[in-house]
């Protein structure tokens, strides 16, 4: 895994010296160089794929992912992994490994398993930006919502009436903010 990064990081000051941020190939040429970087990282991904569960391999992946994806977008290194990302047109490292995984293990190389992955991998993608899964589903953010519930007294309004509820009183409100605070501030923290 160590390895891999390492390998992938000097991929990448070799495309740098190829796509300087102004001028330089332009964004279709800018995608199939960063190609390289994604082939060096998910190479054998199948075999090491159980290190994505520790935090510390996954942050050092998705920073490597974001310095080629700066490239692609030529964009400034301020901006978050996830926007780069959203950008540049590729979805998260993570998830990029794990359909490397599940075509391996449906068979790559069959008619439509490609496509089909690739659709599986951008619905989990869109998942994770939808404000209403963080909310009321994702496995993340259960023991704050758990939290959330027992402070509100009751489940979680739905979305089209959780604003309404907000405004009822100060202690819902805040208990609501908080919460979300929590989640979108924890998020931005893993995507860096």
């Amino acid at each position: 895994m160590k390895h891999t990064v390492e390998k992938a990081d000097k991929k990448i000051a070799q495309l740098r010296r190829l796509m300087p941020n102004v001028g330089g190939p332009g964004y279709c040429k800018r995608r199939v160089l960063c190609q390289v970087m994604h082939s060096v990282l998910l190479y054998a991904a199948p075999a090491w794929r159980e290190a994505m569960k520790i935090h510390s391999y996954k942050e050092r992946l998705m920073a490597a992912q974001r310095k080629g994806l700066l490239m692609v977008a030529a964009a400034y290194r301020t901006v978050s992994a996830e926007a780069v990302q959203v950008i540049a047109g590729f979805p998260p490292i993570d998830l990029m490994i794990a359909e490397r995984c599940f075509l391996y293990k449906i068979g790559g190389r069959l008619a439509g398993n490609r496509r089909m992955a690739r659709e599986r991998t951008y619905k989990k993608w869109q998942e994770r930006d939808d404000p209403a899964h963080v909310l009321y589903e994702c496995a993340r953010w259960g023991e704050e919502r758990a939290r959330l519930k027992e402070q509100l007294g009751c489940d979680l309004p739905m979305a089209t009436e959780i604003i309404g509820k907000m405004l009822e009183d100060k202690v819902t409100w805040n208990a609501v903010t908080t919460y979300m605070t929590i989640a979108m501030n924890r998020n931005e923290k893993e995507d860096r």
